[in-house]
């Protein structure tokens, strides 16, 4: 069995990402989480068990897993994936802001106050987003049906 230590937290590598699909995607949203969070995943990508982990970390490994559904599911989030597309048409700040939210899950607050904006204007910008999303999705499904 392979022991997991801190060096080892500390040089775990995005090297098993090209094995996934769209590996360069995934490894650019890897690379804008918050620091635990992306070693959290490198370790369970290198094949480490959700036990060795938790010992390393001092939890359990229900925690372990539950932690890394959330990052998956933040990482595999259809609003992330067309925030990063270089086509979205959405201005820089408006994509900040989302990657922020949506992918690095930092609260409103902290956002609004790393860009010297009040919560409600980045509430507005979180809500535009949303809203956005879910209309382009619709635009799709409407010109798929159209074929």
């Amino acid at each position: 069995m392979r022991m997991i230590t801190t060096r080892l937290l500390e040089q775990a590598r995005l090297r098993d990402i090209g094995k996934c699909g769209n590996g360069n995607m995934l490894g650019q949203r890897l690379a804008m989480l918050d620091r635990e969070d992306r070693l959290l995943a490198e370790l369970a990508m290198s094949g480490a068990a959700h036990r060795q982990i938790g010992e390393l970390l001092r939890v359990g490994p229900g925690t372990i897993s539950r932690r890394l559904q959330r990052i998956g599911a933040r990482l595999h989030d259809p609003i992330v994936e067309r925030l990063l597309d270089p086509g979205c048409p959405l201005g820089p700040d408006y994509r900040q802001v989302g990657v922020e939210h949506f992918l690095a899950g930092h609260p409103l607050a902290e956002i609004a106050a790393a860009h010297q904006r009040t919560y409600a204007s980045v509430r507005q910008t979180i809500d535009y987003i949303r809203t956005w999303h879910q209309a382009s999705r619709g635009l799709a499904r409407d010109s798929r049906k159209s074929r």
